[in-house]
């Protein structure tokens, strides 16, 4: 088996304590290289990076969530975008998978044990391609 590339992961939260529970979740997994933003249009300026993976938090200043989705996958149509909020409206959920979001995940406190195992899901489904 071959083994797999580093994934290069953006964050783009606006809650500095938030972002610092994801780096900590994130890095103590095998080779990913993580990129934080706090905003989604500092994420956008950056997209040149070429991510494989971006958690985008749904509620932020400035453009939102569902704006940010609509340009990263008009930039990068085949990255994988996982939205975090703790918006609970199920419509703006299933909006955002209909957008090409790839999972939403409500946050609480298994959001970040689901985080990994999308993330680990995700690598399977790369490996696998």
């Amino acid at each position: 088996m071959k083994p797999s590339p580093k994934l290069h992961i953006f964050t783009v939260e606006d809650n500095a304590m938030y972002t610092l529970a994801l780096d900590l979740t994130l890095k103590d997994r095998f080779n990913y290289q993580i990129t934080d933003f706090d905003s989604a249009e500092k994420c956008l300026e950056n997209i040149y990076l070429n991510p494989d993976i971006i958690i985008l938090d749904y509620m932020l200043k400035g453009m939102n969530g569902q704006e940010a989705l609509i340009k990263i996958k008009q930039a990068l149509p085949n990255c994988y975008v996982i939205i975090m909020s703790v918006q609970k409206d199920i419509d703006v959920a299933v909006d955002l998978i209909q957008l090409g979001a790839y999972t939403y995940i409500k946050k609480s406190n298994s959001a970040l044990d689901k985080l990994v195992e999308t993330i680990d899901k995700i690598r399977d489904e790369m490996d696998n391609k």
